[in-house]
């Protein structure tokens, strides 16, 4: 919940939440307005399973996204299994930058702070 009472909601999904599929679990971030209303969904994935797992919103409204993911995304190197990712977006869902890290092994991030 932000200054403002919206709510956000990370996760993951294999459907389609208004935008397209990228293969298996796409992660996403919901934004709802203070009454419950959805305002907007973000929704981004590789080939392969990617989930948000965190989220925390700072005190200008953006918002960070943490998980993990099994394929690279937004173009960023991927190590191999599963590698974690942060993801920040602006308070309108607009994606900002991603940064994805890992070893050959699974790595997982499921706290922000």
């Amino acid at each position: 919940v932000d200054g403002s009472d919206n709510i956000f909601v990370a996760g993951y999904t294999n459907g389609d939440l208004g935008n397209v599929n990228a293969g298996e679990w796409d992660l996403f971030l919901i934004k709802f307005d203070s009454t419950g209303t959805w305002k907007w969904t973000s929704q981004h994935g590789s080939s392969n399973n990617d989930v948000a797992r965190t989220l925390q919103i700072d005190g200008s409204g953006n918002i960070y996204v943490a998980g993990f993911a099994n394929g690279p995304l937004d173009g960023q190197a991927w190590a191999g299994l599963s590698d974690i990712f942060l993801m920040k977006f602006d308070n309108q869902g607009t994606k900002q930058w991603t940064v994805m890290r890992g070893s050959s092994g699974n790595d997982d991030a499921d706290a922000l702070q």
